[in-house]
């Protein structure tokens, strides 16, 4: 009889601790305000660094004097101001869930251009910096990170 009732309580308090590190651990893995506002900092840095590499790997690639060329810095252009507002929002409400969703479909399309460049073209390494900077971003959102844009 003594067996049995140990063995009743064993089993739901071992489930109660496990479920209980379980959450810790959980919490511990999410991000601060302060470090989402950081790393959104490093996003728009990052990508204002990398447009002025990639308006220069558009000039020498294929696709120059072309209404693609345009339409690359543009779009590019448009992802700087699009990073820098979805910073100032947070800042402000300390959400930026829609914003950040955009971001994510612009950096889509912003990828689409970069490849199209080429691996040796030289806005890869800054767009890989850009990507580092936006995986980091995601679980934030509760969102896991495309294996690709």
């Amino acid at each position: 009889m003594k067996q049995y009732l140990l063995r009743s309580l064993v089993l739901p308090l071992a489930c109660l601790l496990l479920a209980g590190g379980f959450s810790r651990a959980q919490a511990q893995s999410r991000l601060s305000d302060k470090d989402v506002e950081h790393l959104m900092a490093n996003l728009h840095d990052d990508v204002k660094s990398f447009r002025p590499v990639f308006d220069a790997a558009v000039k020498k690639s294929p696709i120059r004097r072309t209404s693609q060329e345009k339409d690359a810095r543009q779009l590019v252009k448009q992802f700087e101001r699009q990073t820098g507002a979805m910073l100032a929002t947070f800042k402000d409400k300390k959400k930026a869930d829609g914003a950040f969703q955009t971001v994510v479909g612009t950096a889509q399309q912003v990828d689409g251009v970069v490849r199209q460049l080429g691996p040796q073209s030289p806005a890869a390494p800054a767009w890989a910096r850009v990507q580092g900077d936006l995986n980091a971003l995601y679980p934030a959102f509760g969102m896991t990170a495309p294996v690709s844009y």
